[in-house]
């Protein structure tokens, strides 16, 4: 005799009266005052319906696998295979939801502005068909019929009828000729001058790079979140450092007598990245308040920036920022998937481009200026061409089930052959010559930030708590330059600047603190 739930033989069998099942007295108990009803037959069930059953008390003999300690290993050994096999099952089954729920929302919003351009037509041609009526038989050959008006309203509707849900085909601008003008000039300027270009006798060696360590700590940003999110260095002034906060100020400050020039709120809400202008006065800003603010400053002791154009065409997060090489233009990206270009001087949209259903966690421009890289939360990686502003390769479509991290940062080297992607548990270096599969991947533990430096031979990578460099030629050994327990605080690290010619490196962490890297050698002399 075998419990109808359970499936063994039970220790304190009871029968039912309506239904005759047998059952273990504990199990039905609970299924009684949970539901009520028999778990068999679906009928009203309650305890005065239980008989007990009288049977011999007798002692079962375990089985031979459970009588000695390897069988009992043997046997937790099968039921966590078996958990893990159908815990596996359940999270494949849950990713495959997720991607179709994805989908389906992807092509609710390409029908949605599919819709809404297709009503904007519509409208235009009603209001043709308007001025037509009311000048006919004004002139012979100059105004519209009604009847010519009626066939063009018939078009636009039958176009919305044939229209397809290609998202490609909608919310895409392209940039303006004068503007791809400027780009193709400053390309090709670049070009000329990478095929001219050394490196730097100043660079450091790979040697004295293996001995860097911490040179100073300070702290630079105060309050409940303050957090580092973004550095940046003056060309100008090599020892005038730039850094952004979740604290939402920007701080100006010198390294070398860690004195804050100035300290100004930038944004409503904490900020997410900063760039700053290599020849001018000028830096930008990103925030989670869905706005970039562009700022001005003139030369003193202590400047004071001013707010001089504000971008919010975003509906999302603006995550990260790029500005062109051109220097005239910039980059917004955004969690509302979209990516746009700006007039650095106006602030005016000059084109902004949506490309799949999850938004834009990073996003990078080539040294060139006519190509960029879009990385996504769901771990797809895009490569742009500019002047068409669509997609011309895509290196990782969405992440498979063992690997769902977004794309938190990228970065391009300076040789323009070589590009960075990081994700939270790897990092990819792809040689954009053989576009397809990465050159060499690494795998990182809570990846943040990935950059070259500015001589393209080094490549920076950054996790929460560890900073590596790879020589990009070789591509084969990570130099671990530090650790968080080498520093003076164990505080989760955030972001990262390696300073010209790699003579120095700035780490920033969760707490507002810079660590400032540099070779003990040089150093001490």
């Amino acid at each position: 005799m075998y419990c109808a739930i359970s499936g063994v033989v039970p220790d304190e069998p009871v029968v039912s009266k309506k239904s005759g099942h047998l059952f273990e007295k504990r199990l039905i108990l609970k299924h009684i005052q949970t539901t009520g009803k028999c778990p068999v037959s679906g009928e009203d069930l309650t305890e005065d319906d239980l008989i007990a059953v009288q049977e011999n008390v007798v002692v079962r003999p375990r089985t031979s696998s459970a009588t000695s300690i390897p069988g009992l290993l043997s046997l937790f050994q099968s039921e966590w295979d078996s958990v893990v096999s159908e815990l596996y099952q359940l999270k494949k089954q849950l990713h495959d939801t997720k991607q179709q729920l994805a989908q389906t929302l992807y092509e609710n919003d390409a029908a949605k502005r599919v819709i809404a351009r297709l009503l904007k037509e519509r409208d235009e041609a009603l209001e043709v068909a308007k001025q037509g009526t009311a000048n006919t038989g004004t002139t012979a050959n100059g105004a519209l019929n009604n009847e010519e008006a009626a066939e063009q309203v018939n078009k636009v509707t039958n176009t919305e009828k044939d229209c397809s849900m290609e998202v490609e085909d909608t919310g895409v601008d392209l940039l303006p000729p004068q503007v791809l003008e400027q780009f193709d000039k400053t390309s090709q300027e670049l070009i000329a001058y990478r095929k001219n270009r050394k490196v730097s006798p100043s660079l450091l060696s790979k040697e004295k790079l293996e001995s860097f360590r911490e040179e100073k700590l300070f702290k630079v940003h105060t309050g409940k979140e303050k957090e580092i999110v973004a550095l940046a260095q003056s060309r100008e002034d090599s020892c005038l450092l730039f850094s952004a906060g979740k604290d939402k100020t920007v701080k100006f400050f010198t390294l070398d007598t860690e004195k804050t020039l100035t300290s100004f709120s930038a944004h409503k809400a904490p900020l997410t990245d900063l760039v700053v202008h290599p020849n001018e006065n000028i830096l930008i800003t990103s925030s989670m308040d869905k706005t970039a603010v562009v700022w001005h400053w003139e030369d003193g002791d202590k400047p004071k920036p001013k707010a001089f154009n504000t971008v919010n065409i975003h509906e999302g997060v603006v995550t990260q920022i790029f500005l062109h090489p051109c220097l005239s233009y910039f980059g917004t990206a955004s969690e509302d998937c979209t990516w746009a270009f700006h007039d650095l001087e106006t602030g005016d949209c000059l084109s902004r481009t949506t490309k799949g259903p999850t938004g834009i966690a990073s996003i990078a421009i080539h040294p060139d200026g006519l190509i960029l890289g879009t990385g996504f939360n769901s771990g797809e990686l895009n490569i742009w061409d500019i002047r068409e502003m669509k997609v011309a390769l895509s290196l990782c479509e969405r992440s498979s089930f063992e690997d769902t991290s977004k794309i938190c940062s990228l970065s391009f080297s300076e040789n323009g052959y070589h590009m960075a992607s990081m994700n939270n548990n790897r990092i990819d270096l792809w040689d954009l010559r053989k576009p397809g599969t990465p050159v060499r991947n690494w795998n990182v533990v809570e990846g943040r930030k990935c950059c070259f430096d500015s001589s393209g031979v080094y490549l920076g990578l950054l996790c929460a708590h560890e900073m590596k460099i790879i020589e990009t030629k070789k591509g084969v050994e990570c130099l671990n330059i530090v650790s968080s327990r080498d520093l003076s605080s164990n505080d989760s690290l955030t972001t990262m600047l390696l300073l010209k010619d790699m003579e120095r490196i700035i780490l920033g962490d969760v707490k507002g603190s810079l660590h400032v890297l540099s070779n003990s050698n040089s150093s001490a002399e």
